[in-house]
């Protein structure tokens, strides 16, 4: 039989741990939300899932992945890796639900320190990242020995090179005539 203080002191050290578990949840999203980019900026302002962060991160990412595609002079630069910004946009809008999800918290993690910094092993924030240090990043996930670090590689670089070479301006960098069959579902 349970006395009456047993279960007193059963539900106060209950309510107790539940007070300290919220303290620290909420300790921990201080700390996420103190760690993120602060720097970042919207590159694309009619973006409708893409937020500062990830238009950041993706901004970056195309200025060092597709370093050698892209024009050299400034704003014509700029203005391809808006474009890129604005396609991945785009794109993940026609993905279903589930994947718009998974792709969303993935470039959430990536912009926040603490787990930026455990996948992919970088800590400072993309906004004031140089094309060097992004390419010095993308080449450690890619010789990576852990297959995580490496689908985050691939996923990110097949993400920004899909938005890029999904433009007719840029078929013919590439050797590309278009599609030699028009019409809706027929292009080849």
């Amino acid at each position: 039989m349970t006395s009456k203080y047993a279960l007193e002191r059963s539900r106060r050290s209950f309510l107790k741990t539940g007070a300290v578990s919220l303290a620290l949840i909420g300790a921990g999203g201080w700390v996420a939300s103190h760690f993120t980019d602060k720097g970042a900026a919207v590159v694309y302002p009619d973006a409708k899932l893409l937020g500062a962060q990830a238009q950041t991160m993706l901004a970056k990412l195309a200025d060092a992945v597709l370093d050698g595609a892209l024009p050299t002079e400034a704003e014509a630069r700029q203005a391809e890796i808006v474009r890129v910004v604005a396609t991945a946009d785009a794109s993940l809008q026609a993905l279903p639900p589930h994947i718009q999800k998974e792709t969303q918290d993935l470039l959430v993690m990536l912009g926040v320190a603490p787990t930026r910094a455990l996948l992919i092993g970088q800590w400072s924030g993309w906004a004031n990242a140089s094309r060097e240090q992004v390419g010095q990043t993308f080449s450690s996930l890619r010789n990576s020995s852990v297959d995580l670090r490496r689908a985050v590689y691939m996923g990110l670089r097949d993400l920004v090179a899909s938005c890029y070479y999904a433009s007719p301006t840029t078929w013919e960098s590439v050797g590309y005539p278009g599609p030699l069959l028009h019409g809706p579902g027929v292009e080849v």
